[in-house]
């Protein structure tokens, strides 16, 4: 094979390369991406809840009993206000 021709196919075969790589990380990142708004998305949605008083399950350390007692009101009031998300306002969120 012809020298020139030779370098040539070396070329082009780096730069088919090159371009496989770069598809490869812009896959890579806009699927990071992605994950990251879901995450987000799933926060809001559960921060949400929260505010809006949306009925949550049952845990093993909740009363089963209804009474006016103050332990029972402390104990509910702080199962309401718990993070269910994870979501400290005191805390910053971590960017994606």
């Amino acid at each position: 094979m012809n020298p020139a021709v030779a370098a040539r196919v070396g070329q082009l075969a780096t730069q088919a390369e090159h371009r496989r790589a770069i598809a490869e990380f812009r896959a890579r990142h806009a699927a990071d991406q992605q994950a990251c708004v879901n995450a987000l998305l799933l926060q809001a949605i559960a921060a949400l809840a929260d505010l809006l008083g949306a009925p949550r399950k049952p845990g093993p350390g909740d009363i089963t009993q209804r009474g006016n007692s103050r332990q029972a009101r402390a104990t509910r009031q702080h199962h309401t206000s718990s993070p269910q998300s994870g979501i400290n306002p005191a805390v910053p969120a971590k960017p994606c």
